[in-house]
């Protein structure tokens, strides 16, 4: 048995560019601090320590201290020297192995080649849209917005993959790789059946892949895309004029989500598609009441409408959030605000600010049991639950992390106690409860997908 025992170091630079090179560091050596001089970091964490401010250097025993930046070295090293008395001997650089691969990545000519692709792609985005508007090919939006609220305001500023396409060709494609990011998703909201003799309302379509899908794929009667983004139905606008989509195929309407009713006539509706939307709304339940009213009542044992929303009895919630973001590296938090305010989050409130960017100003998450509750206050009875898709940052926390929280003290038994019945099926996916366990989908969310049918005989 080896007695050897690793150099214990402290690492200066907390730098995203840097994970990978302090990864390979921190298998060689023991780290014992990490220092950045921005006030704006210090009291976070990151790979699991707290991140300090120079002058508490003093504080720590240690062999050498590990300059991670390339660009701020010089300057980092006469700080170190001439401000905290450091010994010369115990400062160390990036090796010769690590600094060539900082190299490569500072000047890589891709960097080059990727601003003059995308000079071209505005040139041709620009090209496309002179084009459809002198044919009239843009689809009206018709909006019933009176006054935008902070929800709204914020959904218009960050809209999901804002990027427009150049083509019918890329907008599939990207439909196509969505579904591959997710590959549950697709199974779980039935998003191949057929719709070719129904009216298709896509409340808070976004950027519109849904609405897309929908139109092409399913072969709807007519989808209406609804959304408060006047930005985003700009943007299904011109997508939908890319595949050559008729207005009769196809309505946009931009509503605002405290409006008390839906500008669409009651029972008018066959199917309602709803993906990532209602947990970012003010009242759930007056919108899923909507819902009931503008459906129209059938009788026959086929699903009305499918809904994601955001799973509490997810990894990400469990394991993300309530071990990661306290314990492990909380950096996306530095900036925004004070440490000690941080301390003092509810993992509520932890998962609110990290899910869909620190200003989101509403994130809800519900355990299976809660949102069907919610169904059955809006009038819907036979319920679904199909299960939470995961996405890729789930399966990472679980492949590196799951093992860790479980037998980390700090962890409350709430969330231990979901981790330890945390199983895998054949396929490689977490299951809780005999469900996989993931937020779901496409912008970083662990949401799960309901699937319910209207109460028969209504």
């Amino acid at each position: 048995m080896s007695n050897y025992i690793k150099e214990e170091i402290i690492i200066y630079g907390t730098g995203d560019r840097y994970t990978t090179l302090k990864d390979k560091v921190c298998g060689q050596y023991n780290v014992i601090a990490i220092v950045d001089s921005d006030s704006k970091k210090q009291g976070f964490v990151t790979n699991g320590y707290k991140i300090i401010a120079p002058d508490q250097i003093v504080n720590y025993k240690y062999d050498f201290i590990w300059i991670s930046s390339t660009k701020y070295y010089q300057q980092i090293y006469n700080q170190l020297i001439y401000e905290y008395g450091v010994e010369r001997e115990k400062i160390k650089p990036l090796n010769s192995s690590l600094l060539l691969e900082e190299m490569l990545y500072l000047y890589d000519d891709k960097i080059k080649y990727q601003r003059e692709i995308l000079n071209m792609r505005e040139l041709i985005i620009r090209e496309n849209v002179s084009r459809f508007e002198k044919n009239n090919n843009l689809i009206s939006i018709i909006s019933y917005q009176k006054k935008k609220n902070e929800i709204s305001r914020y959904w218009t500023e960050h809209t999901v993959h804002e990027e427009w396409f150049i083509s019918a060709e890329e907008s599939y494609q990207y439909c196509l790789e969505r579904f591959d990011m997710y590959p549950k998703l697709r199974e779980f909201l039935e998003l191949d059946r057929d719709h070719s003799s129904n009216i298709v309302l896509d409340y808070g379509c976004g950027v519109g892949h849904d609405t897309i899908w929908f139109t092409l794929m399913c072969k709807a009667k007519c989808v209406i895309g609804m959304d408060v983004s006047e930005k985003a139905l700009k943007s299904i606008q011109y997508r939908l004029a890319l595949h050559n989509v008729q207005p009769a195929d196809v309505e946009l309407v931009q509503v605002e989500e405290t409006e008390e009713r839906l500008p669409i006539k009651s029972g008018s509706v066959d199917f309602i598609n709803c993906q990532g939307v209602l947990m970012h709304t003010s009242n759930p339940v007056k919108i899923l009441r909507e819902f009931y009213r503008v459906l129209i009542k059938q009788k026959k044992n086929e699903s009305c409408m499918n809904i994601m929303v955001y799973n509490k009895d997810s990894i990400y919630y469990h394991l993300y959030v309530a071990y990661y973001l306290r314990f492990v590296d909380n950096r996306i938090f530095a900036g925004t605000i004070e440490e000690n305010e941080f301390e003092k989050f509810s993992i509520e409130e932890i998962f609110e600010r990290s899910v869909d960017g620190i200003g989101c100003p509403k994130a809800a998450c519900w355990t299976q049991g809660e949102f069907t509750d919610m169904l059955h206050e809006a009038g819907f009875e036979n319920v679904k639950y199909e299960g939470g898709y995961s996405n890729n940052l789930e399966k990472v926390m679980v492949q590196k992390y799951l093992q860790c929280a479980i037998e980390d003290e700090r962890l409350e038994e709430e969330h231990r106690k979901f981790l330890v019945n945390v199983k895998f099926n054949e396929e490689g996916y977490p299951m809780y409860n005999g469900k996989i366990c993931g937020l779901g989908g496409g912008h970083i969310c662990v949401i799960f997908s309901i699937l319910f049918w209207h109460k028969m005989g209504d």
